[in-house]
């Protein structure tokens, strides 16, 4: 996965910048080479980034790397029969809908926001291998929650 030096942190769009300002930041960005979007399903109002980087990149999506996040234990838009923010069932809802409001059919990066103590970390790798509409899964994000149940089970055994 090759991207710009300097990426765009997007959590003020479809918040504090509406769909023009966004568009405008966007394009300014672009033009400075940076090709690094990064938003999560959580920014703006719940999902309210995403649409507004959506919009902003009609016909141009190829010409950057779209980066997302989801599991934001503050952001709950599935309810309870989804499970818990890093389970199988919450991760094929929250792809689906961070695909519809970015307008694209598929994301460079898809990474858990939070790590999510109650999810198995088995159930997370199952998933994962089914996911053909992510090019880039967030492998170092899981090579840190293992390390993450390490830590903690040396924790426990002290």
């Amino acid at each position: 996965l090759l991207v710009s030096v300097v990426g765009l942190g997007c959590n003020n769009f479809g918040g504090r910048l509406d769909a023009a300002a966004t568009r405008n930041v966007i394009d300014a960005a672009l033009d400075a080479g940076i090709t690094l979007l990064d938003t999560s399903d959580s920014y703006g109002g719940g999902g309210g980034s995403e649409s507004a980087i959506g919009e902003a990149l009609v016909g141009r999506r190829d010409s950057v790397v779209l980066a997302t996040k989801f599991g934001s234990p503050t952001y709950d838009p599935f309810g309870p029969a989804a499970g818990r923010h890093a389970s199988r069932s919450w991760i094929r809802r929250a792809v689906e809908a961070s695909l519809r409001r970015l307008r694209t059919d598929y994301l460079d990066l898809y990474q858990l926001h939070f790590p999510d103590p109650g999810t198995p970390l088995e159930e997370n790798r199952r998933w994962r291998r089914n996911a053909a509409r992510i090019r880039h899964l967030d492998e170092i994000a899981r090579r840190l929650a293992i390390l993450e149940k390490e830590v903690s089970e040396k924790d426990r055994t002290r």
